[in-house]
């Protein structure tokens, strides 16, 4: 049976060492505003998708098939596992 001391997640030995935890943290991770919308256009009602970064700079993309949209994460979470592996 563990003791209290023995379930420690994460002990900071300085402001610094806690910085660049929280740092490799936000590179690890991504949070986006998805909207979805339905629009008619010439070639029949088509969906249409923008996704938004809710931290850093806000950067707005749009796309128009989900198709697209799965093509974008799917590389947003590559970039997320390469820099992963860089920092380990």
């Amino acid at each position: 049976m563990k003791s209290a001391e023995d379930t420690t997640i994460t002990e900071f030995s300085s402001r610094d060492n806690r910085r660049g935890v929280e740092e490799r943290w936000e590179r690890q991770q991504r949070a986006y505003l998805l909207r979805c919308w339905w629009e008619r256009t010439s070639l029949g009602p088509l969906w249409r998708f923008s996704v938004e970064e809710v931290s850093g700079e806000r950067r707005r993309r749009g796309f128009r098939s989900l198709e697209a949209l799965v093509a974008f994460i799917r590389g947003e979470l590559r970039e997320i596992e390469a820099d992963s592996d860089q920092v380990e």
